[in-house]
C-alpha cells in the first residue's frame, strides 16, 4: 500500500494497511526511511506513528530524594529501547505537584503517575509491553528510596484521536538535516 498526501509517500506492509487507511495522517515516513527501518513489507511494528508524549507527574516530596531528570532520562531511554517510538517523535517531561494529599497525609507518601499519549494503530500486545517497560523503569527509579517513601505508582496509555490534534514537529526537520 502506498499513501500520498501531506507527508512523502509511505509504503507499509499488509499488516498495517488497515491502520494506515483508518488514520492516514498519523503515518509520515518516506519510502527510504521505512525501508531503512526494515518495515516496508514485513510483519511487526508499524511505520513510526506520531507520538508518544510521556508525561510524568510526581509529588514534590520526591525532589531531592530522587533525581527527577534522571527519572525522565531513564523513562525516555526505556521508551526508545522498546522500539515503539521514533527518536524524532518522542517527548518525555515531568511536572512536580506542590499541592497534594495521599491517603492518610503521611509526608512519606508519594506519587508518580505516568501517562503515555500515543497515536492509534498499535495492537494491544505492543501497547501492553510498552506500558510494562515504562512501569519497570519507574520501579527501578524508586528502588533506592523505597525504604523511606511509600510511592503510589501508576502508568497508563491514552490514544490520541488524530482528527482532533494538530502537530508541527520542527525537531524532525532538524534531525533529518543533521543527517545530511
Amino acid at each position: 500500500m502506498e499513501l500520498q498526501g501531506h507527508w512523502p509517500s509511505v509504503r507499509v506492509g499488509p499488516i498495517w494497511s488497515d491502520a494506515v487507511a483508518e488514520h492516514p495522517m498519523c503515518f509520515r515516513e518516506s519510502d527510504a526511511h521505512v525501508k531503512q527501518l526494515g518495515r516496508s513489507d514485513q510483519p511487526g511494528p508499524a511505520p513510526t506513528l506520531f507520538m508518544p508524549h510521556i508525561i510524568i507527574e510526581y509529588s514534590n516530596n520526591l525532589e531531592g530524594p530522587l533525581t527527577i531528570q534522571g527519572m525522565v532520562d531513564r523513562v525516555h531511554q526505556t521508551a526508545l529501547d522498546h522500539g515503539l517510538p521514533a527518536l524524532d517523535a518522542l517527548r518525555t517531561r515531568a511536572a512536580g505537584r506542590e499541592h497534594f494529599r495521599i491517603a492518610d497525609g503521611d509526608p512519606t507518601n508519594a506519587l508518580i503517575a505516568l501517562t503515555a499519549r500515543i497515536g492509534p494503530g498499535r495492537d494491544s500486545a505492543t501497547k501492553s509491553s510498552f506500558l510494562e517497560a515504562l512501569m519497570a523503569a519507574l520501579e527501578e527509579t524508586i528502588e533506592p528510596i523505597s525504604s523511606e517513601f511509600a510511592v503510589a505508582l501508576s502508568a497508563e496509555i491514552q490514544e490520541i484521536d488524530p482528527q482532533l490534534r494538530i502537530n508541527h514537529n520542527h525537531v524532525r526537520t532538524r534531525l533529518q538535516q543533521d543527517k545530511t
